[in-house]
């Protein structure tokens, strides 16, 4: 079986996406699902995103940035390595959701607040940031489905799905959210093990929502995996 991390989606009016994330280190509290090296902390006031290499020598990859612009909607962007000079954003964004990398960098590279304030890395070998989250912006969002599963019996893992239905709850998770699924993974279960859910009909989603999947190990550094599915769509 084949571990894999990334997100296939399309930000445009009734695109499909698939968000998945594999994260070797779940412990026992709830944290968001995420590859271990690309730890995210959300901004927290709109501001402008700047990318950076580690490495001088990074200047031919491009980084497209995805997120949700000052006025509440998607926005995206290329924008050109420079080596380890920082290089700004045109937009001004709200919430960063993702990012992805036209080729693998030589340095692990930095997306940053406009004054150095970290809000994810991506390593080297990487060309992606990998967390299992989604914002809408100004469209409804259609939940399909949910998994959760771990690779091996270092622990099981308790899985969340969370609606938060305002956005800027992603500042400080501890509320203002709906646990609309679970799923629990026994690491006494023959490992390598997938649990899948579907919604039929699909779970909606208003505007302006961060969705997202939350985790807890019950032993440190449990290796578990999750994804969710779903559609974005103007009514």
């Amino acid at each position: 079986m084949a571990f894999m991390s990334g997100r296939d989606i399309v930000s445009m009016q009734g695109a499909a996406w698939h968000i998945h994330a594999f994260d070797t280190d779940v412990d026992a509290a709830l944290e968001l699902i995420e590859e271990t090296a690309v730890t995210h902390s959300a901004l927290t006031t709109a501001d402008q995103i700047e990318i950076l290499s580690a490495e001088a020598l990074d200047i031919t990859q491009t980084v497209k940035i995805h997120g949700i612009d000052a006025d509440g909607n998607k926005a995206s962007e290329t924008m050109a390595l420079d080596g380890t000079t920082p290089v700004l954003s045109v937009n001004t964004y709200q919430y960063f959701d993702y990012a992805k990398m036209s080729a693998e960098a030589t340095g692990a590279v930095t997306i940053q607040e406009e004054g150095d304030t970290d809000i994810v890395i991506i390593p080297i070998g990487s060309v992606r940031t990998n967390n299992v989250q989604h914002f809408n912006g100004e469209y409804a969002s259609y939940i399909t489905g949910f998994s959760g599963g771990i690779k091996d019996a270092t622990g099981g893992v308790n899985y969340e799905l969370r609606v938060y239905p305002s956005a800027a709850d992603c500042i400080d998770p501890t509320d203002g959210f709906e646990v609309v699924e679970r799923i629990n993974v026994d690491k006494a279960v023959t490992s390598p093990v997938n649990v899948s859910k579907t919604f039929d009909p699909p779970i909606r989603v208003e505007p302006g929502s961060w969705i997202c999947v939350y985790g807890i190990g019950s032993d440190v550094n449990a290796n578990g995996f999750a994804s969710i599915t779903g559609f974005d769509y103007g009514d």
